[in-house]
This record gives C-alpha cells, sequence and structure tokens, in this order.
C-alpha cells in the first residue's frame, strides 16, 4: 500500500484507479479525470475476505466531482474488478522486482 501511495500519479496505476472509481461512481464512469490527492483509510480482514477503503481527491474535471471514497475488495486474494486485480498485480511485481534489487 506504501508504494501505490507514494506512485499513485504514475500513469499506469492514476489510469486504473480512475477506472475503479468509474466502476464505483456512475456519474464518473465516462468522465476523464486526473487523481490529485490520495489517502489510505482503513483495511480490514475478515478470513478470507480483504477490504481496503480509500479517499480520492480529483482533479478538474466535467462533472465537478472533487473527492470520491474508493472501496476495493478481495476474497481469496481476488477482487471482482478487474481493474483492482490488474493494479494490484502491477504493485506486486514492482514491490517484488525492487526487493531483488536491493538484496543484490
Amino acid at each position: 500500500m506504501e508504494y501505490l501511495l507514494e506512485n499513485y500519479t504514475q500513469g499506469t496505476y492514476s489510469r486504473l484507479i480512475a477506472l475503479m472509481i468509474g466502476e464505483q461512481v456512475e456519474e464518473l464512469k465516462q468522465a476523464y479525470f486526473n487523481i490529485k490527492k490520495m489517502k489510505f483509510v482503513s483495511a480490514t480482514k475478515k478470513g478470507n475476505e480483504l477490504s481496503i477503503l480509500m479517499k480520492i481527491w480529483l482533479d478538474k474535471n466535467s462533472r465537478d466531482v472533487k473527492q470520491e471514497g474508493l472501496a476495493i475488495h478481495f476474497n481469496d486474494g481476488i477482487s471482482e474488478s478487474q481493474s483492482a486485480n490488474e493494479l494490484f498485480s502491477y504493485l506486486s511485481r514492482y514491490v517484488q522486482a525492487r526487493e531483488i534489487f536491493k538484496s543484490k
């Protein structure tokens, strides 16, 4: 999560976060926007289910939405959101590569 909070403005991550927000907020489904700020709110784990809640501030957009909550749910490590799966897959691969590089 730390890596995501440090790098959410990178194109790939920002695009996937915007897609996830569009999946959850109908008025933003077809809107173009950039992520201005992102904050971790909470994470809860019950059995094999994990829920993450983020607060997202948006740059100017055609819908004039300033901030949204983003809920990400995983069951057995997989989300119903393809965008969430893709985002966390990218993050995982990068963090693993970074750890290998650090250990050399």
